[in-house]
């Protein structure tokens, strides 16, 4: 029998929740001083252990018993590892879990924030794939947990098992410029139909003056082309900031434009931003954010303690979502409305998007009608915060504010809601 919450929130479906983790073995770490060359500095070594590598695309995940004992200031990382090695990412997150690895899922790395990325194979160690200018750096705030991600690629049919090093070189606050931290363009409002290419624009209006020296775009595998314009009042373009057709290795390795510290991409605040992506969907299923993504991505200085930004929505979504979502009815929030100290259950639609708090989860836009509010990936009633609760359902599980029909240890059974 279909649960009463079925239909309403069929939402949760585009959040995905990923497979049941497996426990094999814990990520063992070490803090170092480092050589004579980075006096001053310490290294940190994440060593993942000896893990499978399957046939085709291998994406692993490894929550490392690193925490950070202060700030750590974050210069670069080198990894090392076997042959098949694509690239290995290192994130922090601030939801501390025991030590485990598992195969990856789109949903969890919501909760992420990227350090660095590098990469490697037979025993070569190479430079991040997200490298800042001398003595600008990263922050990873004290408390923070270290997870990282292996991604190799394997062409043969026999077992293979590989073990992969990373590095993260800290240094002191004496040698720091500035903190550089991530400015995101984010549209998680489109929809691909199955067996069917697609494409989608949103825009965005900048609420600070931006140095950016990276910039970069970020699509999953069914990626056709990603574009980011400036425009004018009028909608005509300013600038082309990044055009590319997207290719199936820039899941982990996408066209990447630095700039100076010197000579930074400067963008003004009230710079209207337009991103276009589209896709070629092969699959039988729909397209939808986290599984698939649309995302700009830029490293802006100084983070002051601003943190990780993202850009607000200046106009509706497009045409392919259907304008607003709390057409067709009363929504359950009020236009307005903040939402809990986590920022769930603010009210969001086509214009107003959905504003991550310091030190808080990336929120999305559930973009329902009648439901229409932010919310976040949980497994727990705490994760929601205050006035807020965690229902699951075969589809997925996301924070629902009580004003919406959140519950206490709410869920939903298997019943569907007859859509796609």
């Amino acid at each position: 029998m279909q649960h009463p919450a079925a239909r309403r929130f069929s939402w949760l479906r585009a959040l995905g929740k990923g497979a049941a983790f497996v426990t094999t073995f814990a990520a063992a770490s070490t803090v170092s001083c480092a050589s004579n060359k980075d006096a001053g500095d310490a290294i940190v070594t994440i060593d993942t252990g000896t893990f499978e590598v399957k046939t085709g695309d291998n994406f692993e995940c490894f929550y490392s018993s690193t925490i950070a004992d202060k700030d750590w200031n974050v210069a670069r990382a080198v990894a090392t590892q076997d042959a098949g090695g694509h690239h290995v990412t290192i994130y922090w997150t601030d939801q501390v879990v025991a030590p485990t690895h598992h195969t990856c899922t789109d949903d969890e790395m919501l909760t992420w924030h990227m350090v660095a990325g590098a990469g490697g194979e037979a025993g070569e160690s190479v430079e991040g794939l997200v490298r800042l200018p001398e003595g600008y750096v990263s922050k990873v705030p004290k408390g923070a947990q270290i997870v990282v991600q292996a991604h190799y690629i394997s062409g043969t049919a026999a077992r293979r098992y590989v073990r992969d090093l990373a590095k993260l070189y800290l240094v002191p606050d004496s040698r720091v410029t500035a903190f550089a931290n991530i400015y995101a363009i984010n549209d998680g409002s489109f929809s691909v139909p199955p067996r069917a290419g697609a494409y989608h624009t949103t825009t965005c209006r900048t609420e600070r003056d931006l140095s950016i020296l990276i910039l970069l775009g970020h699509m999953h595998e069914y990626g056709k082309h990603y574009h980011l314009d400036s425009i004018d009042e009028n909608d005509k373009v300013i600038e082309t900031l990044y055009d590319t057709d997207w290719k199936p290795y820039y899941v982990s390795h996408p066209p990447t434009l630095r700039y100076e510290a010197a000579d930074p991409l400067k963008i003004a605040k009230g710079t209207r931003l337009r991103q276009t992506c589209s896709w070629q969907n092969d699959s039988a299923a729909t397209l939808r954010f986290p599984g698939e993504m649309c995302t700009g991505v830029m490293y802006y200085f100084p983070d002051v303690g601003g943190g990780q930004l993202d850009c607000p929505a200046d106009g509706p979504p497009g045409a392919a979502d259907g304008g607003t979502p709390a057409e067709g009815g009363v929504n359950c929030v009020a236009k307005g409305d903040p939402g809990n100290e986590l920022g769930i259950g603010a009210y969001c639609d086509g214009t107003t998007s959905c504003r991550r708090r310091t030190g808080g989860p990336l929120l999305i836009c559930t973009g329902q009608a009648g439901q229409s509010f932010c919310t976040t990936i949980c497994t727990t009633d705490t994760e929601c915060g205050t006035g807020a609760f965690c229902m699951h359902d075969p589809r997925g599980s996301g924070c629902v504010p009580a004003a919406c029909g959140g519950e206490p240890g709410g869920g939903v059974d298997g019943g569907t809601d007859g859509g796609s």
